[in-house]
């Protein structure tokens, strides 16, 4: 209880036990949720975070744009690596970069959103992810490494931004822009 002095008269007021539970609840989950994640700090930009791992049970999955007040920039080598619980992902605005095998083999991942911000896909990022069906390619992205839809065996569509200089979709099939090199 708390006693507040206003207008020469003292109120007193009550803070309800619902809204402290609720409130402790939500520091707890908040600080669970970041807890699941190990990273490490970008050496260029100290206030940046790489998402080096994940830990928690999570079927879907939204990724924190930022743990412990740094900005998530990057998905790392194999941070989510051969997660067969994860079945989709949200990737937040602020990550630029997914390295490679950031998501091999999750194999029961269905569905992943890849922001307008990133510009670079590493190599065997997506490999092995067997139920992945579609995947939608921003305008940003500049560079896919070889072997990133690797034994994608549902993977019936890769739209890619027509606003793109990189690379193209015809038919749902992965090109460069030129469309003399095809990539998936």
């Amino acid at each position: 209880m708390c006693k507040l002095k206003q207008g020469g008269r003292k109120r007193e007021m009550r803070i309800g036990k619902a809204w402290g539970l609720w409130a402790l609840f939500m520091l707890a989950w908040m600080g669970a949720a970041q807890a699941q994640y190990t990273y490490t700090t970008n050496s260029a930009d100290t206030n940046t975070v790489t998402i080096t791992g994940y830990t928690g049970p999570g079927i879907s999955q939204n990724i924190p744009s930022n743990i412990n007040g740094k900005t998530v920039t990057c998905i790392g080598d194999s941070a989510f690596s051969e997660n067969t619980n994860l079945t989709s992902v949200t990737i937040p605005e602020t990550v630029t970069s997914m390295e490679q095998r950031a998501f091999y083999g999750c194999s029961n991942l269905v569905g992943i959103f890849i922001p307008d911000n990133v510009t670079n896909i590493g190599r065997s990022t997506f490999e092995g992810c067997a139920s992945l069906t579609n995947i939608a390619i921003p305008a940003g992205v500049a560079t896919i490494g070889t072997s990133a839809f690797r034994f994608c065996d549902s993977l019936t569509e890769i739209a890619v931004d027509t606003n793109t200089s990189s690379y193209c979709s015809v038919a749902g099939v992965l090109f460069d822009h030129d469309q003399t090199t095809l990539i998936q």
